[in-house]
C-alpha cells in the first residue's frame, strides 16, 4: 500500500477488527484448520486437549448459572492464542484482488480507489462504511495524507501533563530527582512506536522534544 502511496495514487484501506469473530469460531473448525497448516498429529492433538474441556458459568447477585461447556475462544492472554488467531485468518485474502495486511486489531483490507467505482468496490458498499479522516493504526494516529502529526500533538500533551504534575508534587529539582521521574512516566509516552512515527515536520520534531 505504500508503494501505491509514494506513486501518487488514491488509496483507500478499510480497518477490519476480527477479535470478536475469532471467539465465536468452534474448537471444531480450529482443529481443521491447524490439520491444514500441516502441523503434526501429536502438536494438533495436544492444542486440542488444550482447548476442550473448559467450562464457564455465570454469578448474577448471588444467584449461580449452570455450568457449560465452551466450544469457542481461548483462554484469554494465553502465549498459543495470537498463534491461533493468526493461523484463523491466513487465508482471509484467498479469492480477493485487494491487498489485505492482517494483524491481530488491525487487519486492513486496501487498494487503489482512482475511480469511484474503485472507491466503491474496496469499501464493500459505500453506503455502509463511514469515511474517516484520522484512524489509530496499530495504537498510532495516521492521518489520511499518512502524516502522524495528531499523534505527535497527543504524545506532546500527554507528556506536558506529566511533566506539569511531577513539577506541582516534587520540590527538588536535582538531577538525581527529576531524572528518574522522567524517565519512567514521561519518557515511554514519547519513545512509543518513535522509528514508526518519526515527526516528518520540523513542527512535530519541536513537540516531542
Amino acid at each position: 500500500m505504500n508503494g501505491w502511496v509514494d506513486e501518487g495514487r488514491t488509496v483507500d484501506i478499510v480497518y477490519l477488527d476480527f477479535i470478536k469473530a475469532f471467539e465465536t469460531i468452534s474448537h471444531n473448525i480450529r482443529i481443521d484448520k491447524l490439520k491444514k497448516c500441516g502441523l503434526d498429529e501429536r502438536t494438533v492433538r495436544q492444542i486440542e486437549n488444550w482447548l476442550n474441556g473448559r467450562a464457564q458459568g455465570v454469578v448474577i447477585s448471588g444467584t449461580e448459572s449452570s455450568w457449560r461447556p465452551v466450544t469457542s475462544d481461548v483462554p484469554q492472554r494465553s502465549v498459543l492464542g495470537p498463534v491461533l488467531f493468526s493461523i484463523s485468518i491466513n487465508d482471509l485474502d484467498e479469492g480477493t484482488e485487494y491487498t489485505l495486511s492482517k494483524s491481530v486489531n488491525d487487519t486492513k483490507l486496501g487498494g487503489v480507489a482512482d475511480t469511484p467505482e474503485g472507491c466503491a468496490a474496496i469499501r464493500l458498499g459505500a453506503d455502509l462504511l463511514e469515511s474517516s479522516s484520522t484512524e489509530r493504526d496499530l495504537g498510532v494516529l495516521v492521518d489520511n495524507r499518512m502524516t502522524m502529526s495528531q499523534q505527535c500533538a497527543l504524545v506532546a500533551k500527554k507528556a506536558n501533563g506529566i511533566l506539569g504534575c511531577i513539577r506541582k508534587s516534587v520540590a527538588s529539582r536535582s538531577r538525581e530527582v527529576i531524572l528518574p521521574l522522567y524517565s519512567a512516566p514521561m519518557k515511554p509516552h514519547l519513545e512509543y512506536c518513535v522509528h514508526f512515527c518519526a515527526p516528518q515536520f520540523k513542527k512535530d520534531s519541536t513537540l516531542t522534544s
